[in-house]
């Protein structure tokens, strides 16, 4: 037990204090210091785009479409959630629950990833991570990389890139072009037809196999 700890308890047991208060106040006081700073905290989250929960990315792709105003807290419950699926829904189907559908899911997602996507190449800093992401991105949009957005320049993003440059000759047009085809992307996938093409209605697919 730490010198702490033991200060802790020796100054609580002389107030006469049961047991089992002084076990919680420094199991309490244990956790408080093992936490990191606010500083540190701040730091860790800086780039939560990238770790968002499925119903932030949901909330995130519907704001895109127009269909949500609200702040994104992963709330699907909430009266703002509920209208904006509700109308998304109505635009894609006769009956509209305000409850996103598995159906839909996939969808979202796809459009959250290509948003995730254009935030990376944007990317106009100086960290060091995030250039790399910034690297890694763009290759993924042009199709020369294929493994992790993760910061890392390992040997496969170092490949690509090298590919990539052998092509567009420099870095400047490789990020424009880029961002132009993510925003194409993005754009086309914001049209009805796009998501009656690449995403197949269940119940449509559940009465053809029973044909």
């Amino acid at each position: 037990m730490s010198i702490v700890k033991q200060s802790f308890l020796t100054v609580l047991a002389t107030l006469g204090l049961h047991a089992a208060i002084l076990d919680d106040l420094v199991e309490k006081v244990s956790h408080y210091t093992s936490q990191p700073s606010h500083k540190h905290h701040y730091r860790h989250h800086k780039h939560a785009v990238h770790t968002l929960s499925k119903e932030k990315q949901w909330q995130y792709a519907l704001k895109f479409l127009g269909y949500y105003h609200e702040k994104i807290d992963g709330d699907l419950l909430t009266q703002p959630s509920y209208n904006a699926i509700e109308a998304f829904q109505r635009d894609h189907q006769a009956f509209a629950t305000g409850l996103l559908e598995n159906r839909y899911k996939p969808y979202l997602s796809d459009i959250y990833r290509e948003i995730a996507l254009q935030q990376d190449i944007v990317y106009d800093g100086n960290n060091k991570e995030r250039l790399i992401r910034k690297k890694q991105a763009a290759l993924h949009v042009l199709g020369y990389y294929h493994g992790k957005i993760d910061g890392k320049f390992g040997a496969k993003s170092k490949a690509a890139w090298a590919d990539a440059v052998e092509i567009f000759q420099d870095a400047k047009t490789i990020f424009e072009k880029a961002q132009k085809d993510v925003e194409e992307r993005l754009q086309k996938m914001k049209t009805k037809a796009y998501f009656s093409l690449h995403y197949k209605d269940e119940e449509a697919e559940s009465d053809e196999m029973a044909l």
